[in-house]
């Protein structure tokens, strides 16, 4: 019973909005409000040292450009995700396998040396991937990349899907953006400007190579489905 009630009202407020009734007069404040700044620049390399990266409070109003008052606050997601990859570095079965495990891209801990066993590896094969699975679909608007110390140029034509498809282990899903060149130790930031998406790969096609990914950030919110309403 509560739950129609709660559907009722929400049904009656979105009338009175198409209606035109905006609510009672609020006194406007001098102060002039604050724009959030765009940031146009697809790939923002910096350098994080160990710190997780900020992410905004809240998400920036595709209209006005202001900050939306109903938004959803903006979080890496991947700290509570599951990540997987195509193999794993050989000598897994040593006291030394966990350094390269796929979960430690999504651990939070951007130190960039792999020994450290904070990066993921795969084995040196054809076409390696990396995924990460958010257990839900998610809008997302921006991923960071962090590359590893050693042979950095691994990463070098990786790209960075998303999408709800597992096909061909998510590999088909739609691109955000490409690695064309990430220094050593350093992160890359791809605005993927709101796709929607469960899986987050990173993938080097059509060469044998080692992955080697030592943080992978995805900032964005739970998709929430539109509310409707019964006529």
């Amino acid at each position: 019973m509560k739950g129609q009630i709660a559907v009722v009202f929400a049904c009656a407020v979105l009338v009175s909005i198409a209606a035109g009734y905006t609510g009672p007069p609020v006194k406007k404040s001098a102060a002039r409000e604050r724009p959030i700044r765009r940031v146009h620049n697809k790939h923002i390399f910096h350098k994080l040292g160990h710190q997780q990266t900020p992410a905004p409070e809240v998400e920036e109003s595709e209209v006005s450009g202001k900050a939306s008052p109903s938004a959803q606050p903006v979080e890496n997601v991947a700290l509570r995700g599951r990540a997987s990859m195509s193999s794993l570095l050989a000598g897994s079965n040593s006291s030394t396998g966990y350094l390269g495990l796929a979960m430690n891209a999504i651990d939070g801990n951007l130190n960039p040396n792999a020994s450290l066993g904070s990066c993921a590896h795969t084995d040196f094969e054809m076409s390696p991937w990396w995924r990460v699975d958010l257990l839900s679909s998610h809008k997302i608007l921006y991923v960071t990349v962090t590359n590893t110390l050693t042979a950095p140029e691994r990463m070098t034509g990786a790209e960075l899907l998303i999408g709800n498809s597992l096909s061909n282990n998510g590999n088909d899903n739609p691109s955000c953006g490409t690695i064309s060149y990430l220094p050593a130790g350093l992160s890359q930031t791809f605005q993927c400007n709101g796709m929607v998406g469960r899986y987050v790969n990173l993938i080097t096609r059509g060469r044998e190579d080692y992955l080697t990914p030592c943080e992978v950030e995805v900032f964005g919110h739970t998709e929430v489905p539109p509310l409707v309403c019964a006529e």
